[in-house]
């Protein structure tokens, strides 16, 4: 997704801020910011729901200024890698929603000052991604209609919460940014695979 947007010649974001557990392991990522000075890379862990999470607002605050956030997306998760239900536990369930549920939920928490700020800034533009939105990355087994296979049962449970689940291939990536280019009023809540058609829950 980064390599796309800092892709986008003169539409690319003013800035755009990448976030990753470890800067250690995201050689990649912190190459792609030597070449683009408007890719910013900040550690976070997402369950750090104080002192992590306020930091990030500051460095954030203190490059866009009153200008605020356009768009969060809303990307960490996990998934645990078993599909029967008599192996389940409850750590697997409680991990599932600490990361996918609530870390989110939190982080838009923490961002929402950022959000109305670029709102306000853009009051003349239509709701959407040039103003402010929020966009929850997912998976099509987030889809309760989908599910004809069962199993993943916390990974399934966890993302059933969130609006809009995306591939991992390149045409997915380059599908999810028109995507977020195009977020209006009448597209809102929606649950988007990356093929951009649209899934009901």
């Amino acid at each position: 997704m980064i390599k796309v947007l800092v892709g986008l010649g003169n539409n690319q974001p003013a800035h755009i801020f990448a976030t990753c557990r470890n800067k250690d392991k995201a050689a990649e990522l912190l190459a792609l910011a030597q070449q683009h000075s408007n890719l910013h890379v900040i550690e976070l862990d997402v369950t750090d729901f104080s002192k992590q999470q306020d930091v990030l607002f500051k460095d954030i605050s203190d490059v866009v200024k009153d200008q605020g956030l356009n768009v969060l997306v809303n990307n960490a998760g996990i998934a645990a890698k078993f599909t029967r239900l008599g192996l389940l536990k409850p750590e697997q369930m409680t991990d599932h929603f600490l990361v996918n549920v609530t870390a989110p939920l939190m982080l838009t928490k923490t961002m929402l000052p950022l959000l109305k700020k670029a709102s306000e800034a853009n009051s003349a533009a239509p709701l959407g991604s040039s103003r402010a939105a929020i966009v929850n990355v997912s998976s099509i087994m987030g889809s309760i209609e989908d599910n004809t296979q069962g199993g993943f049962h916390p990974y399934r449970c966890s993302k059933a919460n969130s609006a809009a689940p995306l591939g991992s291939s390149r045409a997915a990536i380059v599908n999810v940014s028109s995507i977020m280019g195009s977020i209006e009023d009448n597209t809102q809540g929606g649950f988007h695979p990356y093929r951009c058609s649209k899934v009901n829950y």
